[in-house]
């Protein structure tokens, strides 16, 4: 059974987001406020990231969050240390079975999708600012988790660029795959053995399943191609 410790961030975003006008705008605003609330004893403010303080101590690693001092802005890996509690590693996030009033933005259930034979029906969908560099998408499954999460932590109105060099990998990046039509969230980077930790929903492409903590090489991001995308939404 679920730790209900857990349950309360989530049980604050559903609460906001009841009281708002479903509206696009209205919608971010809202998530952005909870989500500031749920992370106040974490010591995160949300908004756009900056470069670390001179002399910054390192942030101790959470669960999947597991960061270097070098690579990660204190302040988006304790956002992530708290996202970590409401998207919880081994859920899955869809609407399945869930009741009509929750908003499938922020809906987390224990019931998997079956893609191969109810197909996207108890998808999640998020159309935040990426969805710009992707018209076409509907904002389910990998895109839509990963795209709500960089608008968790970088505010709807930051910044995206693109770019392909793993070198100016940060955290919080999304990490676009075409040839394999799979997007991921970066948790973790580590320059001297050339990895990222990431953040994804449905790898397995059928589940919508949550997962935390997997480690990705460079090699392997590369093996799909110079297609493969970096989206940044740090300013500098």
């Amino acid at each position: 059974m679920p730790n209900h410790m857990h349950r309360r961030p989530k049980s604050r975003l559903r609460r906001e987001l009841r009281r708002v006008r479903i509206s696009r705008r209205a919608r971010y605003t809202a998530l952005a406020a909870v989500v500031l609330l749920a992370g106040l004893t974490a010591g995160f403010c949300l908004g756009r990231s900056g470069a670390p303080a001179s002399g910054t101590s390192p942030v101790s690693p959470v669960d999947g969050v597991a960061v270097r001092a070098d690579a990660a802005e204190p302040d988006i890996a304790e956002k992530l240390a708290v996202f970590e509690t409401v998207f919880e590693d081994g859920r899955y996030w869809n609407h399945a079975g869930a009741a009509d009033w929750l908003d499938p933005v922020l809906c987390v259930t224990d019931t998997p999708c079956a893609h191969s034979t109810a197909g996207e029906s108890t998808c999640n969908t998020y159309r935040g600012a990426l969805l710009a560099e992707f018209p076409d998408f509907s904002g389910i499954q990998c895109f839509g988790y990963a795209s709500l999460l960089s608008d968790l932590l970088f505010g709807v109105d930051a910044p995206v660029t693109a770019h392909t060099d793993f070198s100016r990998v940060r955290v919080g990046d999304m990490i676009r795959l075409p040839e394999s039509m799979h997007s991921m969230l970066v948790t973790a980077v580590d320059r001297e053995a050339e990895t990222v930790t990431v953040t994804e929903v449905n790898a397995d492409y059928e589940t919508c399943r949550i997962a935390w903590g997997r480690t990705v090489t460079r090699e392997a991001l590369y093996a799909n191609g110079d297609s493969v995308t970096f989206y940044t939404r740090y300013a500098d």
